[in-house]
């Protein structure tokens, strides 16, 4: 499942406005996750003022390279035939930004909250955000795991996006070689099992 996330940016003076964002939540680091959340905010939403007018944009299903709306979000993918067309609307989708307002006529919903503090409480009650990014005029990107998930055993507070990524891309090595050790024992238990006639 691609991990559903928050975006949010500081005003003077602490508070917090921010978006819920529904696809490729993750920090991300390097070349495979070029659809990544964090990837996209740190390398081409990067200022204040690029935050406010991606939050400004409401609710999205995926954040891309520029504000630009996506064209024909609903069937586009119904028309591809064959592998290049696929890459293709990749490319469009990593370029554009799909918000529910622009997409599907929906409210422009921003939430508000007092301080970072506040922003981080609330949004992690929701177990099913993993991720929560708030852009601070002092700091650039900022990036929080959800401790309240059940997969989210590095669970943390805010780090700089950089730190985020090191974390996210160490658990997802380390994952990914778990579940290869995880294939080989279940493969090598297959193997014994037909070997004894199981």
């Amino acid at each position: 499942m691609m991990p559903r996330c928050y975006v949010g940016y500081e005003l003077d003076g602490g508070a917090v406005r921010a978006v819920y964002v529904h696809n490729n939540g993750w920090p991300g680091g390097g070349e495979r996750w070029d659809f990544a959340v964090g990837q996209i905010l740190a390398g081409y939403h990067n200022s204040a003022a690029a935050a406010a007018a991606l939050v400004a944009l409401g609710a999205m299903s995926y954040i891309g390279r520029t504000l630009e709306p996506t064209p024909d979000p609903e069937t586009a993918y119904l028309s591809i035939k064959t592998e290049a067309q696929f890459q293709e609307r990749q490319a469009v989708e990593l370029r554009t930004t799909c918000d529910y307002h622009r997409w599907r006529g929906g409210p422009i919903a921003v939430d508000a909250y007092a301080n970072r503090a506040a922003y981080l409480d609330d949004v992690c009650a929701d177990g099913s955000i993993a991720f929560i990014y708030l852009y601070a005029p002092d700091v650039g990107w900022l990036c929080a795991r959800n401790p309240n998930r059940g997969d989210a055993e590095d669970g943390h507070g805010f780090l700089s996006m950089p730190e985020a990524s090191a974390r996210f891309i160490a658990l997802d090595a380390e994952q990914r070689r778990a579940a290869a050790v995880e294939s080989a024992v279940d493969a090598g238990e297959q193997s014994a099992s037909s070997a004894l006639g199981f």
